[in-house]
């Protein structure tokens, strides 16, 4: 039955068709981001390289006071092509010539003012560079300030008839903890936060898999084939089983190339450093306390994301098994979206209802707020870590497909009724038979 359920899409070459263009377009899309938005860091790479081995020997402070001094004079630059440029007052000029005589010659043989943009580039490379840097050099100071802040807390009366809010302060300290002694390390981070900032895939990925429980559906309510299977020996189990098998298989398919893609394509622009250094060394997961390396935090960050869009498959295969029409379940789908949408942004991160935004299926896509900061949940007076809460929702959503699955066989809507003697059309009894006999 599988086999045939393949060949169901298979043969649908239009969906085919827009699935390989939703692909291009979606790395079309990526590319585009990057060689617009993005296209400073682009041009940028080699340069950071530079820096990155130029201070690999050095100590962190003598690091932060060369990268300090350079970032101090090329600020001074920016200040003077501002001026010359007729942004500003001429008296603002007149003021640096007078604390350095010599920056107006500085600044032109630096070659500048013909390439403004190398200015630019330079003092980008170096404030990335420098905030890594005070980054490893601040990371130890950070989880200390953490449990600092929960003994002073817990000194003073702040957590007297608060119990969950103790609870909350005990459980951060205990998570950070874990990562007391990490060593943070300098490396290309503009490839991952890239990666974290593409939402677009799981959008385009989720209207392909309705697309294909959509197809998988509708030929065989179109035939009705779920009355006639009914009779069967097989019936139901085995035919539920295949359309699940099937859809969730091609979803991950395409989720494999699509978020695939969007790796090589990162990869390739800016590279990712060593993978093997704590994710907290990338400056916008400085404040996660999960413990992975880099490597380890995008293979857990995509695995998310597949895992979210399966479920959402099996969901709404479930609906279209379930419900005969499927205008109705296109219906009930978007009307599933537009609240959750609505629960995720109007829903603050610290209200006290925070599991509407937190276990939402939006989340789930828009998992790198999870990542960058620390965030728990508060369900039945206990602390609850959000990620990991998120995946326990999922598994229960899971649980429910599987538990409508088993009942389908029951009561999958169809019009013809076999075991009743009745027929739409087509189907007459031959002599005394009054139905069609089980294989």
């Amino acid at each position: 039955m599988i086999r045939a359920e393949w060949k169901k899409l298979l043969r649908q070459r239009w969906l085919i068709g827009i699935a390989i263009l939703l692909i291009f377009v979606d790395v079309g899309l990526f590319l585009n981001t990057q060689y617009t938005e993005k296209k400073d860091c682009v041009a940028a790479v080699p340069l950071f390289a530079k820096y990155q081995k130029e201070t690999a020997n050095m100590t962190n402070e003598q690091a932060q006071e060369c990268l300090t001094d350079q970032l101090n004079m090329l600020s001074n630059f920016q200040f003077v092509q501002i001026a010359l440029n007729g942004e500003v007052d001429e008296g603002f000029l007149q003021g640096l010539v007078e604390e350095n005589p010599n920056i107006l010659d500085e600044y032109r043989q630096a070659g500048y003012e013909e390439n403004p943009l190398a200015l630019t580039t330079k003092i980008q490379v170096i404030s990335e560079l420098l905030e890594q840097y005070q980054n490893v050099s601040g990371y130890q100071a950070y989880l200390e300030s953490i449990q600092a802040q929960y003994k002073q807390m817990k000194d003073s009366s702040f957590y007297e008839g608060r119990p969950y809010a103790e609870a909350q302060g005990k459980k951060t300290v205990e998570d950070f903890a874990k990562l007391q002694g990490t060593k943070l390390e300098i490396g290309m981070n503009w490839g991952v936060e890239a990666l974290m900032e593409e939402q677009i895939s799981s959008v385009i990925l989720i209207l392909l898999a309705l697309g294909i429980c959509i197809v998988l559906v509708s030929q065989d309510r179109t035939y009705d084939m779920f009355g006639l299977l009914r009779s069967c020996r097989r019936g139901h189990g085995y035919l539920i089983v295949a359309k699940f098998a099937t859809a969730l298989t091609a979803v991950l398919l395409f989720g494999i190339v699509m978020y695939g893609s969007q790796v090589a394509i990162a990869w390739k622009l800016y590279g990712m450093g060593n993978l093997n250094r704590p994710m907290q060394s990338v400056n916008l997961l400085n404040e996660s306390a999960r413990q992975l390396t880099v490597g380890g935090y995008l293979l857990d960050y995509y695995l998310r994301h597949l895992i979210a869009v399966l479920v959402l498959t099996a969901f709404m295969l479930c609906l279209f098994l379930s419900v005969y029409s499927t205008m109705t379940v296109l219906a009930v789908v978007g009307i599933c979206a537009v609240l959750c949408a609505v629960g995720y942004w109007k829903v603050s991160e610290i209200a006290a209802n925070s599991w509407i935004h937190f276990l939402n299926p939006v989340a789930w896509f828009l998992s790198s707020q999870l990542y960058e900061s620390y965030w728990n949940i508060n369900l039945f007076g206990k602390p609850v870590n959000a990620l990991t809460a998120n995946s326990c929702f999922q598994l229960v959503v899971v649980i429910g497909c599987v538990a409508d699955s088993g009942l389908l066989g029951r009561r999958i809507p169809g019009k013809l009724r076999v075991a009743s003697g009745k027929f739409k059309s087509g189907l007459k009894p031959q002599g005394n038979d009054s139905g069609i006999h089980p294989v």
